[in-house]
């Protein structure tokens, strides 16, 4: 099963909340491998999304959303990709790869596996005066994904510019119980890269057909998994939005 599902995401901003979403996306650097949203969009349909040359791109609302190449966006972190399957270690400076906001966005969402990692993003993002910013953190490992087992919630650090330039965070969790679903017994190891996980063809398989079918892929796991994760989502973004900051297309 796969906890890929940044596409529906995108989608699902845009149509709730009126808001242009850009994904940016890479080749994965590595130690670690398996699909990532750079594999799975190349197998959606090429009219759902649209990949940004420029900001000068940045027009519409295409189903998927806007998508920025790191290739397109910065030859040194492409190149400091390369020298990161060498090392075999995720440094510090890898951290940088999500925070990339070409765009100009009025709210960044990313996440962090180890907590550490969520109040530095933090930090970083509020330096650079992003007016709002969402980092989930006890997600499910290389996705936007919240978890699906009891007991077990996701964790979410929000933090908004307030007109005086000072910042206010806000942090929450949220799980099934949170969203109204029965959780699930065993979660989806993964951290388990091999044979057992879909390819991106099937990951991509499943978007279309959760987004064309009206929330059915076929898989009932993925399905409350992608509702659970919006609903979570949303939390953080009426939060946003409550502390009067006005959102830009």
């Amino acid at each position: 099963r796969s906890v890929m599902l940044t596409p529906l995401l995108a989608n699902h901003i845009q149509s709730e909340y009126g808001l242009r979403v850009v994904t940016h996306m890479g080749a994965t650097a590595g130690p670690k491998y398996g699909p990532n949203t750079k594999y799975i969009i190349q197998h959606l349909p090429a009219d759902s999304l649209s990949r940004l040359a420029s900001n000068a791109d940045l027009k519409g609302f295409p189903a998927f959303g806007h998508y920025a190449d790191q290739e397109d966006v910065s030859e040194a972190l492409t190149e400091w990709r390369s020298i990161r399957r060498v090392i075999m270690k995720r440094p510090g400076l890898a951290t940088v790869e999500k925070l990339l906001d070409t765009a100009g966005a009025s709210v960044v969402i990313s996440s962090a596996f180890h907590p550490p990692y969520t109040a530095r993003m933090v930090e970083i993002l509020e330096r650079l005066e992003v007016p709002a910013m969402l980092i989930l953190r006890k997600g499910l490992e290389g996705s936007l994904a919240f978890p699906l087992v009891a007991g077990r919630k996701a964790q979410a650090l929000c933090s908004v510019r307030l007109p005086s330039g000072a910042y206010l965070r806000h942090e929450y969790t949220f799980g099934c119980e949170q969203a109204g679903e029965d959780p699930e017994q065993d979660e989806l190891d993964c951290k388990r890269l091999g044979p057992g996980l879909p390819s991106s063809e099937a990951i991509a398989d499943l978007i279309q057909k959760y987004h064309t079918n009206n929330g059915i892929s076929g898989d009932v796991v993925f399905d409350k998994r992608v509702r659970v994760t919006l609903k979570g989502i949303n939390e953080g973004i009426e939060w946003i939005k409550s502390q009067s900051v006005v959102l830009q297309i």
